[in-house]
């Protein structure tokens, strides 16, 4: 098998939405797509062992801002990125670039750390009544905006009701959610819902970035509004230099409310080339490159540190898990039996050490990656086994009854499996492995490129039979967009949602509507875990691997890099504990 540099990686819905697991760090993402759930009953379960994030508090408070001698504050971040930021308006990041420069400019009321919690930013304190329909937050007096005025509840009033004004795209489902939003003091703000829902507050307080009313109610038009002039936020940093296509120059503020970063500046600049970042990383003229660099290049760097000295790599688990898709609308993919028999009849672990090259993890059943705090970590993987595959193809009829070598389906006709994958070269090396695996138990199969441009659409008019993916379920209301059966029909040609593959089970729609609207957190995670077992059953997509995210660093100007699950480095709270050498 081919080792070679991934030049770009795969975009699907999934990528996305499993940035909410960082919303203060990301940018504003795609949610106009998220139905209401019906009303549903909620079969019982034992309770679980794993901790389901609160969403509601009265107890946390923010961090309190140092008293005495501020920390000393030094140093030049200089970061590289891939996608052009062309935009600094919080409502219309469109990649992740814009997102992590956004998310040092702007604040959102919460933040959530690593593990789903809940926890302060520009608000201190937030109730939820336990009727679910009432959210009261009470902000940091601390809070100001970069001119130094204070952060106040109008301007949270003012953020919301533009939003709902301007109908930026993505943003609908948040304002779908409220009746309205009400400033009952300068500090207080209160987020009148229009029917309990079990997202609702994270939704609200991670995902709406706040801006300030007396600057942005001179906007004429928000919706085309760039927003690269002296923007003002609340945020730890602010803007100094906008370069578009070269560089972007942000400064510490040295006065947040709750996060006192120790750089002085960060430059980010757009370098679309791999080998030239890494160039200029050797050369000491970067600190880290802020994409997912291929497991051949983190390969190298670990084989051949002389070749790479000074340069380090950073390892976090990807939200994201790999999978083949099927169109369950069409034979043979809707039988049971013959999912199975391809689950058992692909190697897992050789996709593992031989295309990521040991960067990554064999998935579990579930498709729930390990980095989710929601995952049943009791449902193993399913394991590689060709012999009860050809078992199981046999029992259900698939057989080569002309001695070709090949297996017919049951009614005799040529039976057939192509994979489709996104022309790109980790995706091909994939997709030429599941092929050989497949072939080994008798299946006809091969494999096409599809062009990144034309991926989306098929997917949308379901104009696949086996697909290469990747989905996200790293937040529980995931498992309903992905697999209720009401976002996989086919409208006018295209899929109403994010269930591609046309999945249906009325008991797993039953339990998915209830976790919508289940306001313990408990007993939600008990019907997680049912969906779990379900997804588990049925496969509707064929769990592969879960791959880790792998960034480049130096440690000669800065130490602490952390990476973040789903994002790696470029992430606001790697910013945050970042120390620069110079003070240490």
């Amino acid at each position: 098998m081919r080792a070679r540099h991934q030049r770009n990686r795969m975009s699907i819905p999934a990528v996305f939405i499993a940035c909410l697991l960082l919303a203060s760090c990301v940018p504003t993402q795609y949610w106009d797509d998220l139905a209401s759930p019906s009303t549903a009953a909620t079969p019982t379960l034992g309770a679980p062992t794993a901790v389901f994030p609160t969403s509601s508090s009265a107890d946390k408070t923010s961090t309190p801002v140092p008293t005495g001698t501020p920390p000393p504050v030094a140093g030049e971040l200089r970061l590289a990125v891939r996608e052009d930021i062309k935009t600094l308006n919080p409502y219309l990041v469109a990649n992740a670039s814009e997102g992590f420069v956004v998310s040092l400019l702007y604040d959102t009321l919460l933040s959530s750390d690593s593990d789903g919690e809940l926890e302060p930013n520009l608000a201190e304190r937030w109730e939820l009544t336990p009727d679910g329909l009432n959210l009261t937050l009470w902000l940091n007096p601390q809070a100001r905006w970069h001119d130094d005025q204070p952060v106040t509840a109008d301007d949270v009033v003012f953020s919301f009701d533009l939003v709902g004004q301007q109908e930026f795209p993505g943003l609908a489902r948040l304002v779908a959610l409220v009746d309205r939003v009400e400033a009952t003091s300068p500090r207080e703000v209160r987020f009148v819902l229009l029917a309990a829902q079990a997202n609702a507050v994270r939704l609200l307080t991670t995902q709406l970035r706040i801006v300030p009313a007396h600057v942005w109610k001179n906007v004429p038009d928000a919706l085309t509004y760039t927003n690269r002039d002296e923007p003002v936020g609340s945020g730890p940093f602010r803007l100094v230099e906008f370069v578009q296509e070269e560089r972007v120059v942000l400064r510490n503020t040295r006065s947040h409310h709750c996060t006192r970063p120790r750089g002085e500046t960060i430059v980010v600049q757009i370098v679309r080339d791999e080998d030239r970042a890494l160039q200029a990383l050797k050369d000491d003229e970067l600190d880290a490159i802020g994409w997912n660099i291929a497991p051949s290049l983190a390969r190298d760097v670990l084989d051949a540190a002389d070749d790479y000295a000074g340069i380090q790599v950073a390892q976090a688990p990807d939200v994201d898990t790999h999978t083949l898709l099927l169109n369950l609308r069409q034979a043979p993919y809707d039988n049971p039996t013959f999912r199975r028999a391809l689950a058992q009849a692909i190697d897992t672990e050789a996709i593992v050490e031989t295309v990521l090259l040991g960067f990554g993890d064999v998935a579990m059943a579930s498709l729930l990656p390990a980095a989710s705090p929601w995952r049943n970590a009791n449902i193993p993987p399913i394991a590689f086994d060709p012999e009860e595959a050809m078992s199981k193809l046999d029992a259900a009829g698939f057989r080569d009854r002309d001695g070709d070598g090949l297996r017919e389906n049951p009614d005799g006709s040529a039976l057939r499996i192509p994979i489709s994958c996104v022309e790109l070269p980790v995706p091909l090396d994939v997709a030429e492995l599941v092929a050989v695996n497949l072939q080994a138990v008798g299946l006809s199969t091969e494999v096409s490129a599809v062009a990144q441009d034309e991926w989306m659409p098929m997917l949308m008019q379901a104009q696949f039979d086996v697909v290469l993916y990747n989905i996200s379920l790293s937040e529980p209301e995931m498992t309903f967009f992905h697999f209720h059966s009401s976002r996989g029909a086919l409208n006018e040609g295209h899929v109403s949602g994010f269930n591609h593959g046309g999945y249906a089970n009325p008991e797993f729609d039953e339990i998915a509507a209830a976790t919508q609207k289940e306001q313990n957190p408990v007993r939600r995670q008990e019907l997680l875990y049912q969906l779990q077992d379900i997804l588990a059953t049925d496969l509707p997509q064929i769990p592969l691997y879960n791959p880790h995210v792998l960034n480049l660093f130096r440690s000669d100007r800065f130490t602490r890099w952390q990476a973040q699950p789903g994002l790696g480095l470029l992430h606001r709270t790697m910013v945050a504990n970042l120390r620069p050498v110079s003070v240490e």
